[in-house]
C-alpha cells in the first residue's frame, strides 16, 4: 500500500491518493488505486470592495487499477514500471462577476486516465530489535499521465508528473 502526493511538473499541481496492491509470483504487482485535487483559483482582476471578478473551483477525482512489472527486486530496493488506467470525474465551478451581479456556473467532467511511468521502493533495513521496521519504505514515481474525456476538453489534466509516498510492504508480512 502507498500513500502518495503527487505533483504535476507543468503547473505545480498536488493530486492526493492511495494504492493498494499484491505482488504475484515475484515478477508484477496489480492493484487499485484512488486520487483527488482540489484547486481553488481567482483571478487577479478584483471589484472595488477587493473581491475578485472571476473565480474558479477544481474538485476531480478518479481511480485505476494498475500493473507494474518489477523491471529489478533486490534486497532493499525494487524498481518497476508502471501502467495505469481509470476513470474519474472533474467538477469546475465558476464564479464570475458580469454587470456587477456574480454568475455562477457548474460544470462537470468525466475523463478517462492513463498514464506509464517508473517506480522505485526503497526498504527500511533490518536493526536489531526493529524487524518490524522491514515491512516500511519510500516509494517514488515519475511518470506520463494523459486523460481522454466524454465531452469537449476545458481543462487540460495531462502531463508529467512525479510522487514521493510511504509503502508498506504486506508481502514481507506474509513471508515472516
Amino acid at each position: 500500500m502507498t500513500s502518495a502526493f503527487h505533483s504535476s511538473i507543468k503547473k505545480g499541481v498536488s493530486i492526493w491518493g492511495y494504492r493498494l496492491g499484491v505482488s504475484v509470483n515475484d515478477k508484477y504487482k496489480v492493484g487499485i488505486g484512488g486520487y483527488f485535487l482540489k484547486q481553488e483559483l481567482a483571478g487577479m482582476k478584483l471589484d472595488a470592495t477587493g473581491i475578485p471578478i472571476n473565480q474558479l473551483t477544481k474538485n476531480v477525482y478518479y481511480g485505476t487499477i494498475y500493473y507494474e512489472p518489477y523491471l529489478f527486486r533486490r534486497k532493499r530496493w525494487e524498481m518497476s514500471m508502471v501502467f495505469e488506467l481509470g476513470y474519474g470525474k472533474a467538477l469546475l465551478d465558476s464564479v464570475n462577476k458580469i454587470r456587477g451581479r456574480f454568475l455562477t456556473k457548474t460544470e462537470e467532467q468525466i475523463f478517462i486516465p492513463a498514464g506509464m511511468g517508473y517506480s522505485v521502493n526503497f526498504i527500511i533495513p533490518d536493526i536489531k530489535g526493529l524487524h518490524f521496521l522491514t515491512y516500511l519504505g519510500l516509494n517514488g514515481m515519475i511518470g506520463l499521465r494523459k486523460a481522454v474525456f466524454e465531452s469537449d476538453l476545458k481543462y487540460n489534466f495531462d502531463g508529467w508528473y512525479w510522487s514521493i509516498g510511504s509503502a508498506v510492504f504486506i508481502d514481507k508480512i506474509f513471508a515472516d
